[in-house]
């Protein structure tokens, strides 16, 4: 789990401003909760649908302040 930390850290690092940097889930098909929290308190909170990508425009350094995402628990008819 921290070569994925340490390259989602990289590719945002990366990722020139106005850019796109793009997280694909692969693997068993779960869906993913993201959890970004900016400078000045704002803060999102999502859930992302089994297989969906996760798309982040990069903007100006020093604006985001936590990314977290979390594998859920698939529910529902096996």
């Amino acid at each position: 789990m921290e070569d994925v930390i340490a390259a989602v850290r990289e590719g945002i690092s990366n990722t020139p401003i106005g850019k796109t940097f793009t997280i694909n889930f692969s693997g068993r098909p779960t869906p993913i909760r993201v959890q970004i929290v900016f400078s000045g308190g704002w803060a999102l909170d999502f859930v992302l649908p089994a297989g969906q990508p996760l798309e982040i425009v990069k903007g100006a350094d020093g604006y985001l302040k936590e990314l977290s995402i979390t594998l859920l628990d698939r529910t529902g008819p096996h």
